[in-house]
This record gives C-alpha cells, structure tokens and sequence, in this order.
C-alpha cells in the first residue's frame, strides 16, 4: 500500500513540475522577442540574438523562474 502511495506521489510530483516548466516557457515566450524557446527536459531554454541584451534590462525576465 505504501508504494502504491509513493509512485502516486512522484506521477503527481513529475506532473506538477511538468506543468511548472510549461507556465515558464509560455511566459518567458510572451516576453522575449525574437527567440526560440524550447523545453529541454525540466528546463527552458531560449536562443536568438540580443537575449542577453533583453534579459540584462527587464528584471521580470531575470526573475521569472523564481515567480510562483
């Protein structure tokens, strides 16, 4: 019964953290212009030019995935 409850909680867990990673990458998408941004595993990654330009000078991108 107990490891019943345990796989539940990491599906759960794993789902939740899916989902986290999803909101990040749809607003880091509402705010950089001209980027491609790709989910790789639990991460967000962003490429094009000018993106360190853009992050250096807007703190809701610096600060986005402390957002939540």
């Amino acid at each position: 019964m107990m490891d019943n409850l345990v796989r539940r909680v990491e599906r759960l867990t794993t789902a939740r953290a899916q989902q986290a990673v999803r909101t990040v990458a749809a607003k880091m998408a509402e705010l950089v212009r001209n980027a491609s941004i790709e989910i790789d595993g639990s991460q967000v990654v962003a490429r094009g030019r000018g993106l360190t330009k853009q992050w250096l000078s807007d703190p809701a991108l610096r600060f986005l995935g402390k957002q939540g």
